[in-house]
């Protein structure tokens, strides 16, 4: 899923956007420019 959503992103020069409380699997998955990840009591926003 994440691969067929990162190729949508690609072709569309659009972000998208992931909740989860996985941060360490979906960073392991993705190019490391391409991820913003809170981590403890902190927000992205």
């Amino acid at each position: 899923m994440l691969a067929a959503m990162a190729a949508v992103a690609e072709d569309t020069s659009m972000q998208v956007i992931v909740a989860t409380t996985h941060g360490p699997m979906l960073t392991a998955l993705l190019p490391p420019g391409n991820t913003l990840v809170a981590t403890g009591d902190n927000f992205v926003w």
